[in-house]
């Protein structure tokens, strides 16, 4: 029986890059952003459904994060190669690190990792949302979130209480607007 501790990440990504090498890297990023973006026009779309202002705060968000994405997607699709440091410095480092692993696959690097480990977490704290409401998923989320990354639980405490008081007092107190309590009642 093989526990959690004798499992190996770098054999696991081998794995899967293998499995995803006849696609280019930058397809899969595309691939990843361009389902982010189809996310994102559905929720805008819900929100235009609520009444008043109930959708405000879906709006304020989902529409700049759409313009983003969409600008994402088109920049890692069309212009990866051209332009140098669309990324940023965080894919630079990621992309090196995949090299360094033995992640090349015919020129191309495979960051199939990151872009799994992206969409799991998108698809955590969707489901933390919808089953257990906004606040508690978002808290629960941001928590968890920043206690895998940083392994710093005290930091993720006060991160989340400040996170999570603000958005309370801004949008339920000062905008009154009812958050999503989920489908299982706490």
């Amino acid at each position: 029986m093989v526990t959690f501790r004798q499992r190996n990440p770098e054999r696991l990504l081998k794995y899967l890059g293998k499995i995803f090498e006849f696609l280019p890297a930058q397809y899969w990023e595309s691939l990843f952003f361009g389902a982010l973006l189809a996310y994102t026009v559905a929720l805008i779309y819900q929100a235009f459904q609520f009444s008043g202002a109930a959708g405000l705060f879906p709006l304020i968000v989902g529409i700049p994060l759409a313009v983003l994405l969409t600008a994402k997607t088109i920049m890692t699709l069309f212009f990866k190669d051209r332009i140098r440091g669309v990324g940023g410095l965080t894919s630079n480092i990621l992309a090196d690190k995949a090299e360094s692993a033995g992640l090349s696959f015919g020129g191309n690097r495979v960051e199939v990792y990151r872009e799994l480990e992206s969409t799991l977490w998108v698809c955590v704290i969707s489901l933390l949302i919808w089953l257990i409401g906004f606040l508690p998923g978002l808290a629960t989320f941001i928590f968890g979130f920043m206690t895998v990354k940083e392994q710093k639980p005290i930091r993720a405490m006060i991160v989340t209480s400040i996170v999570m008081t603000t958005i309370y007092l801004l949008f339920v107190e000062l905008l009154s607007i009812r958050l999503w309590n989920g489908i299982v009642v706490l």
